[in-house]
């Protein structure tokens, strides 16, 4: 499994669309294939997870798009995007 989490830098000169931008950070989770996926999926405490994500993460304003990840081939991926509370 690959997890990455990146976090808008506001103000930074490389960010070229500013405030327009609605999330804070973009999550990636690239599985193996759709069985890892699913099995990730199941082993998750949801009930846990919302709780810690409660205390930093507007999950109402959450975005989640699963797809085919282009490497390697025949991967999933899930995307998250996120704002941030506070």
């Amino acid at each position: 499994m690959v997890y990455k989490r990146n976090y808008i830098q506001r103000g930074d000169a490389f960010n070229i669309e500013g405030n327009e931008i609605s999330f804070d950070c973009m999550t990636e989770l690239v599985f193996a294939d759709r069985d890892d996926l699913s099995a990730w999926t199941a082993s998750l405490g949801v009930d846990e997870i919302a709780r810690d994500e409660e205390s930093f993460i507007d999950r109402a304003a959450t975005r989640q798009r699963p797809g085919r990840s282009a490497r390697p081939v025949g991967s999933m991926s899930v995307m998250l995007w996120s704002v941030l509370r506070g």
